[in-house]
Formats: C-alpha cells, structure tokens, sequence
C-alpha cells in the first residue's frame, strides 16, 4: 500500500492541478516572499491538502517542511508531500506534538519554510490549534494563510470533509492576510493571534467557496 498509493495520488494532484482552469487570488504578497528565499510558514485546512502542495511549486517552489500526523494516514501523507518535493517532519498535537514543534524550529532557523494543518489530523474541522501561532513567535516569522476550492467537488463523508476536485474544473487558490505575529509573544497575545488566523482561514476559505456560486456534491 506504501508503495503503491503515495505515488498514484501525487500523480493525479498533478494532473487535477495541470486540468484545472485556475484562479488565483491575493497571492502576491506570498509568492514575492517565497521568490525572496525569505523564511514563512503556510497554513491551510486538512481538507484541501491534495492539490495546495502544486499551488506552492506554482508560486516558485523553495525547500520547505510539513507536520504529519505519526497515523497510518500520516505515514501515507508523509510519503505524498515527499513526492512533492517536501520534507515530513513527524508529530502532530495529539501525537508527538511538542517534538515536532522543536524540530520546525530547527529547520525555520535554518530558513526552510514550514507547512501546517492546523486542525489536522483529527480535528475538530477548520479550528486552529495554537501550534503554528507558538511556531511563528518562537522563530519571528509571519503566517501566510491560505485556501482552495473548485467547481465541481466532492466532498468526502470523513471529519473534515476532505475535497476531490474534479479534473477540468474551474478552481481558486486563494491567499489571506499575513498574519504577524510578535517574537517571544506572551500567552494571551498567541492566544489572540490564534483566534485572529482562524477568522482569516474562515474568512477566505468562505469566499473561495461562493467564487463560482456553486453547489458541492456528497461522495456515497
């Protein structure tokens, strides 16, 4: 299974996001601090992990990091994203959280950029957990929140409801306000800027999703 699935899905992301009729929104900002070689960290919802890893060699792809979850999901996660060109770094926040978190630290200080579900592996769905706020403080680095959605899509029956574009569709990969958050922050700062990146994720992910004014259907 290791060996087989991890390849197929990364062969298909990258045919879903060549077919796509793509849009792009308020990336600017992102793509010109990618293309600097400057240190970030992207954040995006579980749910649209699939094709947001093409969006980024789209952007002007620089050596980055992701947090997996150590699952069995996550270990097929971990062999896709490295297909992708991306290094998994093991640990979650229910699993092996505070490791991971040290290790990010140690590549963002070595300039990598760094990738995070905040409400993965397990949810609850389109919540931020306070890791990548905690991450941006320690290292003084800005978040980049960002979101995708397409027309048609389904929508997987797991806790996230996961999207599966389909090929062809009109798509949108859509960036939000960068989020600065201040080095050494105290608690109730973090907590303030964890709230404040979760508004923003919702904020644009909403907005992708009335793009073209569509209806989504269910996977049975």
């Amino acid at each position: 299974m290791m060996a087989v699935i991890p390849p197929l899905v990364y062969w298909i992301s990258r045919f879903l996001f060549w077919s796509f009729q793509l849009t792009v929104k308020d990336h600017e900002e992102f793509q010109a601090f990618i293309q600097s070689g400057r240190m970030g960290i992207g954040v995006a919802w579980h749910s649209r992990a699939l094709v947001l890893a093409r969006f980024y060699h789209w952007l002007g792809y620089k050596p980055a990091v992701v947090l997996v979850s150590r699952s069995f999901d996550g270990q097929l996660g971990g062999k896709f994203i490295a297909l992708n060109g991306f290094r998994p770094v093991w640990g979650s926040s229910t699993r092996g959280g505070e490791e991971g978190l040290a290790e990010l630290i140690e590549w963002g200080r070595r300039g990598v950029n760094i990738a995070i579900t905040p409400d993965g592996p397990r949810g609850p769905a389109e919540t931020v957990r306070p890791g990548a706020v905690r991450l941006a403080a320690a290292l003084g680095v800005p978040i980049f929140p960002v979101t995708f959605y397409c027309d048609p899509v389904t929508r997987l029956r797991s806790w996230d409801r996961f999207l599966i574009p389909h090929p062809f569709a009109r798509a949108i990969c859509q960036v939000g306000r960068t989020i600065h958050v201040p080095k050494d922050a105290a608690a109730e700062v973090i907590e303030a800027k964890r709230k404040e990146l979760e508004d923003e994720l919702r904020r644009i992910t909403k907005e992708a999703e009335s793009y073209f004014d569509s209806k989504t259907g269910d996977a049975s």
